[in-house]
């Protein structure tokens, strides 16, 4: 009777895929039950869980090193495949190793298997468990039923694990996989794992001499220099495989061209096709030595060798921490994240536009579009030998890069995910960089080219200073300090920041806090710091501002590109649109080099770096909440707004899904998409409501125009779990909105807000007052519509004349504005602008009188009263409101 042979790997992924997720559900009630009854314990025992992959294991090791230096005490264990026990041993970093066999021939085998394991660990009794693993919902199961009071794992998106571990930590795409590991493990987020921090596998005499004799069997003495290939790659993905007949020729040209003798490596199942590499060069000293080597012996082997070309796998990752010359070959996967760490190591990357397809968000499957792998056909046997030849003798080589350019920019985004770090890219030096958010002497709101004083009570985050946290993060050690969402005194904000003692500050400013944002910022600057800043008051005239202003280095006039990352690293070639003193102190702005059109990408943004608390959102249904950019500006030209100033760019929509999922996995499942015009692109939109309704699980509010909310959208938008839509009414007047480029009438804005309440939305109405043509009737004739549209919240603002908008340049044409005046509340607290027939006094009387009576309406209130569906709702309803009314009496 023929063998059986085991189940394949591919086949145990997909099922733990699909029963997996089944597992997930039913399981939920035992979650619950954990959270209920799992008091925490003293930690005696931990476990450590990484399943697939030797390489894996070796750049786990600095992780291992963190949870030693926090549980010193604590036992150690470590559960992994049976294939994989030999190499968790020689590493000699764990108390014990566990292991499962799932290489049964039979699915009822595997389970028993797995029975029989889950039982002993139960029997373990352990205090912490880390679940090293991306994606796998096994892993998860696994570290539920271990009972462990704590149970720490990576919150990977679009793969729903159960949320069966008490603390998740998001995995970061811009970085090392073994940074990801390190930081789960509770080890500092603002370094880059390096050669030293990585434990190599251990080798003993005995090792060395069953090289040494297998070596000189074959006919390579001790004093003899060989070089090490591995043409292989784990059968989970064959497309790593540099082409077999290119290691012919390479092992071929070691040989004859630099006298070494040439040794294949590989596993036992390998063997077959390793000896098809070897068999051109067969005549010459090529030896295949796949599968006839332990772990120990290999990583014996790999120290001696001269050099080691491998494919992305295990071999590779052992080389190169134990010092080896290592050359990596990639293709379907980037080496930013799964590169060869060592002093001698490097890679060579020459990827297709559709590379990287295989990482650790689609759990590591590839549907090739191609029909056969071509990741690393653009890699020559000439790159590669002259790279090999390179290591070999100690010379310093120029990598080839991935593509022929200068720095990472938007477009680079556009073609393929990820932020690189390869060759060609900006030499970063990591500075202590701080996110500011300056004290005041109100409660500010700056961002987004805008500055006001809150109307009610809300605050929430500066998009600006969020957005930049992903591009600062990944180069920088970054903090954040938001001193209007902390309610700190300039004294207090000062300590703060000695605290953290950064070399940068970049920080917003604004028109309303001008004066005190100057001062609080010069004095820092004094401090020896480097401050950039972005703000209204810097959008235009910014060389100006800086002329005036010595303390100010250079002004940001984009937070969606990576012009601050090319800047701190001095590559100015690479900014977009800034002002900046150059080395003779002439101020100028750069400008123009790219328009805002298209598509932006950025890394994720880093929500875990701002407060837990003092943010407020109106409209919110969760007191925690997170502030997203899908998309930045916005394509219509409404004259008196800053946003059409901006252009437009859309943010791909699995990006969003990253951030949106890295917050839900911290349990955060309020959202306040802070999009201009949610919709623009209407399939676009669609796409990202299908994605969250599949999560079914977030609450959220957006803007956009009564005529792009369509039937469709907005069912969409429902279904996804949007509860309050912000659209624009302006004005009653057909005559103003068409003055003023809205581009709709008030016919289209009365049917866009019933179209809104058919499908179960609160509406937000926005209205401006006090535009030049402004007259009592027309401002009557808001009120009324305002009442008629049956919105469930007003919200009205005086005009002001914005800087680098139409209506500025405009107004101070008319001798409205004095051009020198930069401190202004573009909120509208206060009437800034007189019409031609009402004052400024009588402007804001009427803008207060307008608030009472839509606001104090006893049917209104009635109405607010019930619409409320928890005690925080109302709580948070009744404290804006009543700030409200106090700010309009």
């Amino acid at each position: 009777m023929p063998e059986r042979r085991p189940i394949p790997m591919h086949a145990l992924q997909h099922a733990d895929q699909r029963l997996g997720a089944l597992a997930c559900v039913a399981l939920q009630p035992w979650r619950w039950a954990r959270k209920l009854w799992s008091p925490a314990r003293p930690v005696k025992r931990v476990l450590a869980i990484k399943f697939w992959g030797i390489g894996s294991l070796q750049l786990l090791t600095p992780a291992i090193a963190t949870l030693r230096a926090h549980h010193p005490n604590a036992e150690l264990v470590f559960l992994t495949l049976a294939q994989n026990r030999a190499s968790a041993e020689a590493l000699g970093v764990f108390d014990r190793v566990l292991c499962v066999d799932v290489t049964s021939a039979s699915w009822l085998g595997v389970f028993g298997r797995i029975a029989r394991l889950l039982r002993g660990l139960r029997r373990e009794r352990f205090d912490e468990v880390y679940d090293f693993e991306f994606f796998t919902r096994f892993s998860a199961l696994i570290s539920l039923a271990t009972g462990a009071p704590r149970t720490h794992g990576f919150a990977a998106p679009n793969v729903w694990r159960g949320g069966f571990h008490t603390d998740s930590a998001p995995f970061n795409r811009y970085w090392h996989v073994a940074r990801n590991f390190r930081v789960l493990a509770g080890g500092e987020n603002g370094r880059n794992v390096t050669a030293n921090d990585l434990a190599p596998h251990r080798y003993d005499a005995r090792d060395v001499e069953r090289v040494d004799a297998l070596l000189e069997a074959r006919g390579v003495a001790r004093e003899d220099a060989f070089a090490v290939l591995n043409p292989n790659a784990g059968e989970l993905s064959l497309e790593r495989r540099w082409p077999r007949e290119n290691f012919a020729v390479l092992a071929d040209r070691l040989a004859r061209e630099e006298g070494v003798a040439v040794v294949f490596i590989g596993s036992a199942r390998e063997r077959e096709y390793t000896a098809l590499a070897c068999e051109p060069a067969a005549s010459l000293r090529v030896l295949n030595l796949a599968g006839e080597l332990t772990t120990p012996e290999l990583v014996a082997l790999l120290a001696r060798a001269s050099v080691v070309v491998s494919n992305d796998s295990g071999p590779m990752h052992l080389a190169a921490a134990i010092g080896a010359p290592t050359l990596g070959l990639f293709g379907p996967e980037t080496p930013v994240m799964y590169g060869p760490i060592g002093l001698r190591a490097r890679a060579l990357y020459r990827p297709p536009p559709c590379s990287p397809c295989i990482n650790v968000h689609d759990n590591k499957l590839s549907s090739c579009i191609w029909g056969h792998p071509q990741c690393l056909v653009a890699i020559s046997v000439d790159e590669v030998l002259a790279n090999a030849r390179g290591l070999m003798r100690g010379e310093d080589f120029e990598l080839v890069p991935e593509r022929p350019r200068a720095a990472p920019n938007p477009s680079s985004f556009a073609e393929r995910p990820g932020v690189p770090e390869a060759p060609g890219g900006p030499e970063v030096h990591s500075m202590r960089v701080l996110l500011l958010n300056p004290p005041g002497a109100q409660v500010y709101i700056r961002d987004y080219f805008c500055s006001k004083t809150t109307k009610s009570n809300y605050l929430f985050h500066p998009i600006d200073l969020v957005v930049m946290s992903g591009s600062l993060a990944t180069h920088h050690d970054v903090q954040v300090l938001d001193c209007i969402a902390e309610r700190l005194a300039p004294d207090q904000a000062r300590s703060r920041v000695d605290a953290f003692g950064p070399e940068v500050i970049v920080s917003l400013v604004g028109s309303v806090s001008w004066e005190q944002d100057r001062a609080f910022l010069a004095d820092q600057a004094e401090r020896g710091r480097r401050v950039l800043a972005l703000g209204d008051v810097l959008h235009e005239r910014s060389e100006e501002r800086l002329k005036q202003e010595p303390w100010l280095e250079a002004a940001l006039h984009v937070f969606t590109n990576q012009d601050v990352v090319h800047y701190l690293a001095g590559n100015l070639p690479e900014v977009e649109e800034m002002t900046i003193r150059d080395d003779r102190a002439r101020v100028w702005r750069i400008k123009g080099r790219r328009t805002q059109r298209g598509a932006y990408r950025v890394p994720r943004p880093r929500h875990e770096l701002f407060p837990e608390h003092g943010y407020h959102f109106s409209f919110a249904k969760h007191a925690r909440f997170a502030t997203v950019l899908t998309d930045y500006g916005c394509p219509y030209q409404c004259t008196f707004c800053v946003i059409s100033t901006l252009g437009f760019q859309t943010r791909p929509v699995e990006d969003v899904l990253e951030e949106l999922d890295e917050l839900r996995a911290r349990g955060i499942r309020e959202t306040f998409f802070l999009d201009q015009t949610f919709g623009v692109q209407k399939a676009r939109a669609l796409e990202l409501c299908k994605a969250l309704e599949e999560r079914g699980d977030l609450s959220w509010t957006t803007f956009t125009r009564p005529d792009r909310a369509d039937d469709e959208l907005l069912a969409a938008m429902k279904r996804a779990g949007c509860h309050t839509l912000i659209m624009g009414v302006e004005t009653a007047d057909d005559e103003l909105l068409a003055k003023y480029k809205k581009v709709y009438t008030r016919e289209d804005v009365v049917a866009g807000f019933a179209r809104a309440k058919r499908h179960g939305l609160r509406t937000v109405g926005t209205f401006i007052i006090g535009l030049p043509e402004e007259t009592e009737e027309t401002l009557e004739s808001s009120l009324e519509l305002a009442i008629e549209l049956d919105l469930d919240f007003m919200s009205v603002n005086m005009a002001v004349p914005r800087f680098g908008t139409p209506f500025r340049a405009r107004s101070i044409e008319l001798g409205l504005v004095d051009p020198a005046d930069l401190v202004m509340d573009q909120g509208g607290a206060e009437a800034f602008l007189p019409t031609r027939t009402l004052d400024r006094d009588a402007m804001l009387a009427m803008k207060k009188r307008m608030v009472r009576r839509f606001y104090l309406r006893p049917s209104y209130l009635w109405r607010r009263l019930r619409s409320a569906k928890s005690l925080y709702e109302l709580k948070a309803q009744a404290r804006e409101g009543l700030a409200l009314l106090l700010r309009n009496t």
